[in-house]
């Protein structure tokens, strides 16, 4: 009987464990897309679209999501993993604190063993705030989930 307990008792934590490290990896630093509306907009590409290599990502950010007319975006698949990455470059004048129009051209190399139809051909482009004092009060980024074809 106590052989019995013990073994429910390992499964009841193994599930707790289980339960609190998906949680973690659900949670993080990149803040929802609607979260961060006041200062960002993206036009393309629009959530769930389906994207091919070389994306041509397109919208207008506020005047202080750039640093120097320019600001970070990555591509992750499924996992997080980081597969392609650049720039999105102020198309007029960055010194503002009104939206400003940006597109950038990023080449990602498509995930390998995807297949249509599961979570593996799913990822996402992410939109950084440019923050070049390093100070974690100061970043924000936006995450727009993707299709990849």
């Amino acid at each position: 009987m106590k052989k019995l307990y013990l073994i429910l008792g390992a499964i009841v934590l193994a599930l707790v464990v289980f339960g609190v490290y998906v949680k973690v990896e659900q949670s993080g630093p990149v803040l929802e897309d609607n979260s961060q509306s006041n200062l960002i907009h993206v036009t393309y590409p629009a959530p769930n679209d389906g994207i091919k290599s070389p994306i041509v990502v397109k919208g207008e950010a506020r005047g202080n999501w750039y640093f120097e007319a320019t600001f970070p975006i990555v591509i992750v698949d499924w996992d997080g993993k980081i597969i392609g990455q650049g720039q999105a470059r102020a198309t007029s004048d960055w010194m503002t604190t009104n939206f400003v129009p940006f597109e950038g051209t990023i080449t990602f190399t498509k995930p390998a063993d995807i297949k249509a139809g599961t979570v593996n051909e799913h990822g996402a482009v992410i939109f950084k705030k440019d923050n070049p004092s390093g100070d974690p009060a100061k970043e924000a980024a936006v995450e727009i989930p993707v299709v990849f074809q």
